[in-house]
């Protein structure tokens, strides 16, 4: 579900044209830190919004300079399933966002 809203832009889902996070239009600029926070507040936004089964309790974003993309730490709850904190870890470069 995450990954889907994750590579889902907005606009591409006729029935909910609002659906999704546009982590595309970052796959070009150059790779910087004000960058990697604005990934993360819209990850963050993102998940509360079309993911309310799901706690977010952190968001991380990193540069990896040398392979020109960001890693993607998210530590997430899921109160129905009464489980401790989870992780999920994931890429954005050029391609496209990919769980790692």
């Amino acid at each position: 579900s995450i990954d889907n809203i994750f590579n889902t832009t907005p606009g591409e889902k006729i029935l909910n044209p609002a659906f999704g996070l546009n982590l595309k239009m970052y796959l070009f600029d150059p790779l910087s830190y004000d960058t990697a926070e604005n990934i993360a507040d819209m990850i963050l936004l993102g998940i509360r919004k079309w993911e309310p089964r799901v706690n977010v309790k952190n968001v991380n974003v990193t540069l990896d300079i040398d392979q020109h993309q960001y890693e993607i730490t998210l530590r997430l709850e899921i109160p129905s399933l009464n489980n401790n904190v989870m992780v999920k870890t994931g890429i954005l470069n050029n391609s496209g966002y990919k769980t790692s």
